[in-house]
């Protein structure tokens, strides 16, 4: 089967036009996925500096490490994100914020990962911390749930805009390729 002028330049036309758009797809998803997590991270380290600023006023105030921690659980409050508090041997000081898997400790070491902490994804920022005699592990934890959900919505609006585009420029190289070859004919 040969393929007319009209339907070759259609073809061309439309192929150069979505090899474009899904290039340009796939860097916006990267991008924007890679912007969502730098800010997770941000607001993770802001939670983190919270945190250990109300553990120094409690040993500041003459609490030991225990009750500092106690006086954290009530006094942070991170919505939809959970903060943890050990020992440095991994026994646990205090959890609270939204519920994960009672089992899980921080590492020993600085740390800011994706891990799947139970059924769910989340975003592990935690610290070893020495104050004073006071040495402690403290973790902040939000869930990419939301991000994921973004990500993917991203996704479909981009993959729609592709399809549409597809049919648009398919239909416009058709017309222009019939008006361009009309005196031809």
């Amino acid at each position: 089967m040969t393929w007319s002028i009209r339907a070759r330049l259609t073809a061309w036309y439309s192929i150069v036009v979505v090899v474009v758009l899904i290039s340009a797809t796939v860097v916006v998803d990267v991008v924007q996925e890679r912007l969502m997590l730098q800010g997770l991270d941000d607001e993770l380290g802001r939670q983190m500096a919270t945190l250990q600023g109300v553990m120094r006023t409690e040993f500041g105030e003459g609490l030991d490490l225990q009750g500092a921690a106690d006086e954290a659980s009530v006094e942070v409050l991170a919505p939809g994100r959970t903060l943890v508090l050990t020992r440095p041997d991994g026994a646990l000081l205090a959890r609270w914020g939204a519920p994960i898997d009672a089992r899980w400790r921080p590492s020993t070491g600085a740390v800011l990962d994706t891990a799947d902490i139970g059924a769910a994804r989340v975003r592990v920022r935690s610290e070893p911390v020495q104050f004073g005699a006071h040495r402690y592990i403290a973790a902040v934890i939000a869930p990419l749930s939301e991000l994921e959900a973004a990500d993917a919505e991203l996704r479909r609006t981009l993959g729609l805009g592709v399809l549409v585009s597809l049919i648009v420029a398919a239909a416009g190289g058709w017309l222009v390729g019939r008006q361009t070859l009309r005196p031809l004919e």
